[in-house]
This record gives C-alpha cells, structure tokens and sequence, in this order.
C-alpha cells in the first residue's frame, strides 16, 4: 500500500466503520428473501402463461404456445446472475469494513501523539487546526507530527501485510 491509497483509506474510515452494519444487514436480508422471490416468480410465469387451463377459469383461454421450458430458464439464469451480484456487493461491503477495522486497529497501536492526531483528524474529522488546537501543538509541529503518523501508520500496514500469508 502506498500512501495516497492510505489516505483513500483513512478519509472514508468513519464510514466504513459506522455504515458498513445498515448496509450490510439490507443486503442480507434482500437475500435472504429472494429465494421466496425467485420461486413465487418462477411459479407465476409458468401458471399465468403455460399451464393448461386452470380449473377455476369460468371460460377456456388459449395459453400461449412458447417454449415455457427456455422462458423459465432464462428468468431462472437472471434471477442467479441478479442474486451473485447481490452476493458479491455484500462480500465487498463486509471485505469494506473489515479493512476499515484493522486500519483502525492499526491506527490505535501508534505511540500516542500519532494516534491521537490520525484519530482526531480521520475518525472525529476535525480539521486540521481543530486538531493542533485541541492538542495544543504549533502548527509546524502539528504537520510534522501528521506527516510521521502517516508514516508510521503505513510502515505498520505493510509490515502487517508482509507477515500474512497470500
């Protein structure tokens, strides 16, 4: 990881961190549901359109003459590639939050003025004086301090990385 995508990483951390249990839970309960979905679709395309007449029908309608077989197949194919992409965007969420939690975590581990000026700075997102003047630094010292945090912050990360295995 470089420093620019680090940066990526820490000015959308808060809402990794906070948003990722809302969205999350609404796409696992749009799955959830969609197996019900699909099989009332399913079911309502084959009666309405290719089932012989219905018994309760007051009067004989000619149903239609197409292949119900591929009908029902296509819609079955769409509703699966519909559902994985459901699949994919909820495993890119939690993958999401998941990152955002161990930068955090990473974040916190710093020595305390780098920390306390990352958590000020990406978490509380004060503004870069708010955050010299609540810690009652220069603001020369407050960038230098900024700059090393970062530093340190990335230095934490790739070694993190390095020790994973691929």
């Amino acid at each position: 990881m470089d420093k620019n995508e680090l940066l990526t990483k820490l000015e959308t951390l808060r809402e990794d961190l906070l948003s990722a249990s809302s969205s999350t839970k609404t796409l696992i309960d749009l799955l959830s549901k969609s197996n019900d979905d699909r099989y009332e679709l399913l079911r309502d395309a084959y009666f309405n359109e290719h089932a012989p007449v219905k018994v309760m029908d007051t009067e004989f309608k000619i149903r239609s003459k197409g292949d119900a077989s591929a009908e029902l197949s296509r819609i079955s194919t769409d509703f699966d590639k519909y559902l994985r992409n459901i699949q994919n965007e909820l495993i890119r969420k939690i993958d999401q939050h998941y990152e955002a939690v161990e930068l955090f975590s990473a974040m916190l581990k710093l020595p305390m003025p780098f920390s306390q000026i990352l958590y000020c700075r990406f978490y509380k997102r004060m503004t870069s004086k708010e955050t010299y003047m609540l810690l009652y630094l220069s603001r020369s010292t407050f960038y230098r301090l900024f700059y090393k945090s970062l530093d340190l912050l990335l230095e934490a990360i790739n070694q993190k990385e390095e020790m994973q295995p691929a």
